[in-house]
């Protein structure tokens, strides 16, 4: 059985990682596209 706290800290940590995806993606992102001249 998820006690109160376990469910909480599953909430917390579900909209963590949420918020950090596109952030994460975001990041990725840049450094693609700052990375591609150089390639060339």
């Amino acid at each position: 059985m998820i006690t109160r706290r376990e469910a909480l800290f599953g909430a917390a940590l579900g909209a963590a990682a949420v918020a950090a995806l596109p952030a994460l993606s975001a990041t990725v992102t840049k450094a693609e596209i700052s990375g591609l001249p150089r390639e060339k």
